[in-house]
């Protein structure tokens, strides 16, 4: 079995110092961070399992989206990404 992470990209509260870097509301200060791990055989396995553990989040999952916040990795995907 393969353990996937699901992450998700959160926005982040903006000061009014920081208001020349990010505008008026227009780009978000965003961040990533692992919202949780499972061990699972497949990914749309993992998914599902998720979607059991979250479910006042109603999560959605597509790869092909580009407004898709939420996302599911392996750990040597991650782990690659990381290094």
């Amino acid at each position: 079995m393969t353990i996937y992470i699901l992450r998700e990209m959160i926005d982040l509260p903006i000061s009014q110092e920081e208001w020349p870097s990010y505008g008026y509301g227009d780009y978000a200060k965003t961040d990533i961070v692992n919202v949780a791990e499972v061990e699972a055989d497949s990914e749309r396995k993992a998914q599902n399992e998720f979607k059991r553990l979250f479910p006042e989040r109603r999560l959605r999952f597509s790869k092909n989206s580009p407004v898709c916040t939420v996302w599911v990795v392996t750990r040597e995907e991650l782990e690659a990404i990381s290094n």
